[in-house]
């Protein structure tokens, strides 16, 4: 985020990260472009990489001395019905590091680290259907789930040690229904929206600390709901 954790860490500097990359994809449309895929795949090469230490209540910037990374990305778009629409998103990433030394007495620590809060492999998936026109307004919903697999927060700890600081894989649904176009006369139309985040109440924790002895986190957003009016004039 930008801020040192203490006066003594203020002044370690870290370098600037360095990545090569290369990527190779294909862009389609099928069934009357009723069907688009898309398709890619990249292997990218770090020298330098910039990642996140921590020991204690101290966290640091770290320079990892060489990584590649290499992953697939899928995205589909389908207009399933003239008024139901799908689409999905499948990323899956792989990493290792070459080299991380951490020089002193600790060494290379290549074997053990992570990249912090990179999941091996994401999913989303968004439906949208359109109602049958009310006639004084249209109504659509919406419905998003995101799935994310564990990963780590931070990428090693400072003295060397592997991190402890998993994120369990986690699956979350949203959803809004939307009732827009209501007229108003001259010109002003009015936009209800009803929306819900998480709305299974998944509880999950979006950051892990180490702190030696123990783990401490911040859970994620629990089932949380709101109403939304809008007016155009």
């Amino acid at each position: 985020d930008g801020q040192a954790s203490s006066a003594a860490a203020a002044v370690v500097p870290f370098a600037s990260e360095e990545l090569t990359t290369i990527e190779a994809g294909m862009k389609s449309r099928w069934l009357a472009a009723r069907l688009q895929l898309n398709l890619a795949a990249f292997y990218s090469e770090y020298n330098d990489m910039q990642v996140t230490s921590f020991t204690g209540t101290v966290a640091t910037v770290l320079n990892a001395g060489a990584s590649n990374l290499h992953g697939l990305e899928l995205e589909a778009q389908a207009l399933l019905t003239d008024r139901l629409r799908a689409s999905l998103g499948v990323s899956y990433l792989d990493y290792e590091f070459d080299r991380f030394d951490m020089g002193g007495t600790i060494g290379d620590v290549a074997d053990r680290a992570e990249i912090n809060n990179a999941p091996r492999n994401t999913v989303n998936l968004a439906l949208d259907y359109d109602f049958p026109s009310l006639g004084f307004g249209e109504l659509a919903l919406h419905l998003n789930y995101n799935y994310w697999a564990a990963a780590h927060a931070i990428a090693i700890k400072s003295n060397g040690q592997a991190p402890n600081s998993r994120l369990s894989a986690r699956g979350l649904l949203d959803a809004r229904l939307t009732l827009s176009g209501i007229e108003l006369g001259s010109g002003a139309k009015l936009q209800f929206a009803l929306w819900g985040m998480n709305i299974t109440d998944k509880r999950y924790f979006d950051n892990v600390i180490d702190f030696t002895s123990f783990r401490a986190g911040t859970l994620g957003w629990p089932a949380t709901y709101g109403l939304e009016a809008t007016l155009d004039f």
